[in-house]
């Protein structure tokens, strides 16, 4: 499939049409909707979390405590920006796991 210069350069300036337009738009999104700063904020702790984990755990470490660690670790997150709630609500295993 042969494209001409001008379908190239079509092609290119959508591109790049495009992509200022969801920068500006996840930009002016990530700074002004507070639902959608906590989603990303509390996916990424969680994935950090996760991450850490599975170090400790191929490092030699014993899962249960760092189940712990790691539920003790996503609490401490969430008291410190005051959605204890929340995470009552979506993390329950680790929330009794604390608990216990």
């Amino acid at each position: 499939m042969n494209f001409t210069d001008d379908e190239i350069q079509f092609l290119l300036k959508k591109y790049i049409k495009d992509k200022e337009y969801r920068r500006v738009y996840y930009n002016n999104k990530y700074k002004t909707d507070e639902k959608y700063r906590n989603y990303v904020r509390d996916y990424n702790k969680k994935r950090y979390e996760d991450i850490k984990l599975k170090k400790y755990i191929d490092n030699g470490g014993d899962e249960n405590i760092g189940k712990e660690l790691r539920a003790k670790n996503l609490y401490t997150y969430f008291i410190r920006n005051d959605r204890e709630d929340y995470f009552k609500e979506q993390y329950n295993s680790e929330y009794n796991l604390i608990n216990i």
